[in-house]
């Protein structure tokens, strides 16, 4: 027999002009699942702390964008409220991502000045099938005036590192 477990499913309810509806209560959930109505056991209404990997295109279209992306990416950063963390990563033909999130202000925007926004880990992403020199190959050396870029691996590669952030403040909260 399966063990019982809590899924955290977070909620956020808007009214058909947008707004959010923040007068809900536990009684006003129902969850459905494998056809049967589940009880929802746990209800909170804080605030969740964000965990973002901001992914910058470090590409050859968009050398001359560098500074526009840096103060856009700096502005984000005047958004965070106490607890949200940041992964950096950057593409162009491959894909290099931080080995870690950090809630650490002075860090993220010493980490944009930085070229590649500081990434030093590559991604590939799994079962992909590449030879020297395609896109995504994390030792190919640039070839100026190809274009290309390895977005879709960048989107794969920030959605894992978010994955197994989530996972580890999930898991440092339940220790203390």
């Amino acid at each position: 027999q399966a063990e019982p477990r809590t899924v955290w499913i977070q909620v956020t309810v808007t009214d058909a002009a947008g707004q959010l509806v923040t007068s809900l209560r536990q009684d006003d959930f129902t969850i459905l699942a494998d056809g049967e109505v589940r009880d929802v056991t746990v209800f909170s209404k804080d605030e969740l702390p964000a965990a973002i990997s901001l992914m910058l295109d470090a590409s050859l279209s968009m050398r001359m964008q560098t500074l526009n992306v840096r103060r856009a990416a700096a502005l984000l950063m005047d958004e965070f409220v106490r607890g949200d963390r940041v992964n950096i990563g950057s593409f162009d033909r491959a894909v290099l991502i931080s080995d870690r999130f950090t809630a650490h202000r002075a860090t993220i925007l010493r980490s944009l000045d930085q070229p590649r926004g500081g990434a030093s880990a590559p991604c590939v992403p799994p079962n992909t099938q590449r030879r020297p020199g395609q896109l995504g190959d994390p030792n190919a050396p640039p070839t100026p005036g190809t274009g290309g870029t390895a977005m879709w691996d960048a989107v794969w590669c920030s959605v894992r590192r978010g994955v197994r952030g989530a996972r580890a403040k999930r898991s440092s909260h339940a220790a203390k």
